[in-house]
């Protein structure tokens, strides 16, 4: 799909999370659907605080190509900024 009618994926997504078995296949979930929907992006992925290090984002749930970031410092890098700032970051 080359056009996105983002009220309809958001649809899906609320839709995904009422029908989730947890967080992480939420997660996988949603990659999988941002990614057929919209596909002028590449690389699609969570990054979440690392539950046993709050310094450093470890990645979760990912559509793309594997990446050598598989944990980020906060400190460090868009992801790291979001974190510090407390935003979400597209």
């Amino acid at each position: 799909m080359s056009k996105c009618n983002f009220t309809t994926l958001l649809v899906e997504i609320e839709r995904l999370t009422k029908n989730a078995r947890g967080v992480v296949a939420l997660q996988q979930a949603i990659v999988e659907t941002v990614a057929r929907n919209l596909d002028h992006y590449n690389w699609i992925g969570f990054y979440m605080l690392d539950s046993e290090d709050a310094a450093m984002l470890a990645l979760g749930p990912f559509h793309g190509k594997s990446t050598p970031h598989v944990r980020i410092p906060v400190t460090q890098g868009i992801c790291g900024a979001a974190v510090a700032q407390g935003v979400l970051e597209v």
